[in-house]
């Protein structure tokens, strides 16, 4: 489990959380054979390399200041269940639910960001990368309705 010590070590985390899901889109992007899923996918991913700019941007410019409020867990634990990062030979259905699960602790992530820093601005972009990652799970949530329950 992930202990962090200061603000530098949440936005390692976050931007490392980032760059993996980039990776994993555009990997399933490759084995899609609708092009329209493709797209999803490719689009989800270039959306999750911003998210990944705009936080080593926020971390560069030292704007990250934590609230005086008393952290005692962030409960990552809680929402890692099934996020870890990729097989190569996960099946479709499998890689679908890895990315729900990561996009279901993105939310909780930037949602948390947002409560636990006290700069105005700061709350108005994690709570919009948070709302960003919900849309990305509904899309997700889509296909997998699609393509794995339909055929079931």
């Amino acid at each position: 489990m992930n202990k962090f010590k200061n603000a530098d070590d949440i936005f390692d985390f976050a931007i490392d959380r980032e760059e993996v899901s980039y990776g994993l889109y555009m990997d399933l992007s490759k084995d899609v054979e609708k092009p329209g899923m493709r797209q999803l996918l490719q689009d989800i991913a270039a959306e999750e390399k911003g998210h990944k700019e705009r936080l080593l941007k926020i971390k560069k410019e030292g704007l990250f200041v934590i609230s005086d409020k008393e952290i005692k867990d962030m409960r990552l634990s809680d929402y890692l269940k099934g996020v870890e990062d990729p097989d190569p030979d996960l099946s479709y259905q499998d890689a679908l639910l890895m990315a729900i699960n990561r996009e279901k602790f993105s939310i909780y992530l930037y949602s948390y960001l947002s409560k636990i820093t006290d700069i105005s601005k700061l709350k108005e972009i994690f709570n919009m990368i948070a709302h960003e990652e919900a849309k990305h799970k509904l899309s997700l949530e889509s296909e997998y309705d699609k393509q794995i329950l339909t055929e079931n």
